[in-house]
């Protein structure tokens, strides 16, 4: 099977599996308690008209199937809905804050594949160092972490006691110096849960390969250390690197609800835990959905990969 075939008969895969995707979000939002007309009304004082014109208007009053692929259909023209709360289309809040996300997601990504991959394959070839030692508790305290806690530490030294970084604000018109300085720290923050992931699967992968017979050959050989390393370990030890990598930035963007909370970033993390506060069920559902899909895509992205990484897989 060609590669062409193969992304075609994936692309294909991804109608049904985009579609359980959205049967779940849609039933999981509508299973939580709460009346959504009384919602949107707010705590004034409410009618049995206004109930009826709100579910009217919002198509609250039909039966759940038909509310599913009403929002469904919209849903593959580019129509997520309204938003109760800020009473604006949820396509177009998505789009006006998705870059911010999607940077800051980005962001952090590269700071876990530049740190995290060359610090796993040095933690890996120093095995039972100090070098090995000290990279493995600074990944263990990386995952164990709170991204919240140490977005609140990361705070209080670089903006409060140090004064060397902003500790809000994402402005994404302002000039590159000035939108670095405010990226650095919220990326730095989100992305250490994941760098340190990379370090520990690297190291991990690494070791494994190491100790295959081929590696032994190759040394008898008087191949060179770095050669070893480079042409044959790594190489081989990338497959599952680039499958966690690969989908974490999915994982990222899902993450970055606590991290632009506490700096203060107007990106679709923060407008996700508005609207959950506020039982916004459009824009809930509008936001899981660009998750998910990322996710999908990303897997998509991972699997082509893997042939060029290692020239042995077929599509078969």
């Amino acid at each position: 099977m060609t590669l062409a075939r193969y992304i075609s008969r994936r692309l294909v895969l991804l109608v049904p599996v985009s579609i359980g995707a959205t049967l779940i979000i849609f039933l999981m939002l509508h299973a939580a308690p709460g009346d959504p007309a009384r919602l949107i009304l707010g705590k004034r004082q409410i009618t049995e008209e206004m109930l009826r014109t709100v579910r009217q208007q919002f198509h609250l009053n039909e039966p759940l199937w038909r509310q599913y692929l009403l929002w469904l259909w919209g849903a593959l023209h580019g129509d997520l809905g309204t938003s109760f709360t800020f009473r604006r289309s949820v396509a177009a809040m998505i789009v006006d804050r998705y870059a911010i996300t999607l940077q800051l997601a980005v962001s952090a990504w590269i700071i876990s594949i530049v740190v995290g991959i060359p610090a796993g394959v040095i933690s890996a070839v120093k095995q039972y160092t100090k070098t090995d030692y000290t990279a493995t508790v600074l990944a263990l305290t990386g995952v164990s972490m709170p991204v919240f806690w140490q977005g609140i530490l990361a705070i209080f030294v670089f903006s409060y006691v140090l004064g060397w970084l902003p500790s809000s604000g994402f402005a994404m018109d302002a000039s590159l110096p000035v939108h670095l300085k405010h990226m650095l720290l919220p990326a730095i923050t989100l992305g250490t849960s994941i760098t340190a992931l990379t370090v520990r699967l690297t190291r991990s992968a690494m070791l494994e390969v190491l100790n295959e017979d081929y590696i032994r050959t190759a040394r008898a050989k008087g191949v060179s250390e770095w050669a070893i390393i480079k042409d044959h370990a790594f190489r081989n030890a990338m497959i599952p690197i680039v499958t966690v990598v690969g989908v974490q930035i999915g994982f990222l963007m899902a993450g970055s609800v606590l991290t632009e909370t506490v700096f203060g970033i107007g990106g679709l993390g923060r407008l996700l835990v508005r609207a959950i506060t506020k039982f916004d069920y459009p824009t809930i559902q509008g936001i899981t959905l660009v998750v998910v899909l990322v996710f999908i895509i990303m897997n998509l992205i991972v699997d082509v990969l893997y042939t060029f990484i290692n020239p042995k897989i077929r599509y078969d």
